[in-house]
């Protein structure tokens, strides 16, 4: 079974974290098996194009929210997960040789997650990557993290949509 999760809330909507990824407790006491996430990402480097599809390689919080806030569920394990092998490299490469096979790039980035009162900025490109982020999100991977916490098997995909890199190209 495989389930996407498209269009993700975004933190800055002023949602609580752990109302955003109640939909990925519920699938996993449903038996999904393997997970989707889908979501807009903008880029704070030259190398990750406008356009570009990118694949998480790894993520770093950088979000004062967590989507572990809450009750513990004692059956899916510890209240913080490891994460340090969240990203399978098997998985990853797999995904980059399938978008080669049908002439599409897919770029390995590492993904910062920021929640913001609003939306993101050139400054957030500039914190992003001055902790080794090549792009940065304020949706998708909370649902990531509490997918990871219910020990599935997740990858999460990004489209560029905006370039942080440069302050001139900021909405």
């Amino acid at each position: 079974k495989i389930i996407s999760f498209v269009g993700c809330r975004q933190s800055f909507s002023g949602e609580q974290s752990s109302a955003v990824t109640i939909a990925a407790h519920i699938l996993s006491a449903f038996g999904a098996e393997k997970f989707v996430v889908v979501s807009d990402i903008a880029s704070c480097t030259s190398s990750l194009p406008l356009g570009a599809v990118a694949i998480a390689a790894d993520h770093i919080t950088q979000s004062s929210l967590s989507p572990l806030i809450g009750k513990n569920e004692a059956r899916w394990g510890s209240r913080f997960p490891d994460l340090a092998s969240a990203y399978s490299a098997a998985d990853i490469d797999n995904c980059v040789r399938s978008a080669q096979s049908i002439g599409q790039a897919l770029y390995p980035a590492v993904v910062a997650w920021q929640n913001n009162s609003k939306p993101l900025s050139y400054a957030n490109g500039i914190a992003a990557a001055g902790f080794g982020s090549t792009a940065v999100t304020s949706s998708g991977l909370a649902e990531l993290i509490a997918l990871h916490h219910c020990k599935q098997r997740v990858n999460f995909f990004g489209v560029v949509s905006t370039d942080l890199s440069r302050a001139d190209q900021t909405p």
